[in-house]
């Protein structure tokens, strides 16, 4: 009942006419018929960009693609199974949290549940903690005192391993902010790096996550680069090829 008349899409088998200039925008920014916002607003307009019709315009055209974003067919597209499941928890628990939002709580729950299968089959952590909170507040309101603390021990698990991964990241990251600037060696910062790779590699060993784990490999690899170690960098891009063999659903 709540549902919007008309759902404004970017629609590519539309035939392109002088009345529709969302798609004349898209198709010209898409070929690269218009590398600027000049070019964009003189052939549509025959004005300048701070045309007001041209700003209005542009607008909704994001706002149509945002809403073509959730019409993607993944698979048509060829993306991996990893990435076709970021994709799918990311947006089924979107929708279980809207759901829930208007009162849909069998629906919400019931998707929820699925999702949290599938996100701890692809280890993303983040849903997991999401959706156990969802089904663990659920539970509490209908009384069901063993699925509430089952929820409960996924939760606090989950919250582990985000909380590690968001460190791993932030290790990562603290090097690679530094290693950006310059390539230039410098003892400084070769002690930094050796800190956060020693400080990933006891992370990865105590939580074992997927995303953990290639974190860890990508901070050795920078480590080894900033202290120009190349067999023992070498070494460790082995073991991350093998690593990852061994988790194809992944890749």
């Amino acid at each position: 009942n709540q549902r919007l008349q008309k759902i404004e899409l970017i629609d590519e088998k539309q035939e392109i006419n002088k009345d529709n200039l969302y798609l004349q925008l898209f198709k010209g920014i898409a070929e690269g018929k218009y590398t600027t916002d000049e070019d964009a607003a003189s052939d549509l307009y025959q004005s300048s960009s701070k045309d007001k019709r041209y700003q209005m315009l542009k607008s909704r055209l994001k706002d149509r693609l945002v809403n073509t974003l959730f019409f993607i067919n993944h698979r048509k597209i060829h993306d991996s199974k990893y990435q076709q499941a970021v994709y799918q928890c990311n947006k089924n628990y979107f929708c279980a949290k809207l759901l829930l939002t208007h009162g849909a709580r069998t629906s919400a729950i019931s998707m929820a549940k699925t999702t949290l299968i599938q996100a701890q089959k692809f280890d993303l952590n983040e849903i997991v903690l999401l959706c156990a909170r969802m089904l663990r507040h659920h539970y509490s309101l209908i009384g069901n005192k063993t699925e509430w603390e089952r929820s409960n021990h996924i939760v606090i698990e989950s919250q582990k391993k985000v909380r590690a991964e968001s460190r791993a990241e932030y290790l990562y990251e603290t090097i690679v902010s530094t290693y950006a600037r310059t390539k230039a060696f410098k003892p400084e910062h070769a002690e930094n790096a050796r800190e956060c790779f020693n400080q990933c590699k006891e992370l990865s060993k105590e939580f074992k996550s997927f995303h953990l784990t290639v974190l860890y490999y990508r901070t050795g690899m920078l480590y080894y680069q900033i202290i120009q170690n190349y067999r023992l960098l070498l070494n460790l891009c082995n073991n991350a090829q093998e690593f990852l063999r061994k988790h194809p659903d992944f890749y």
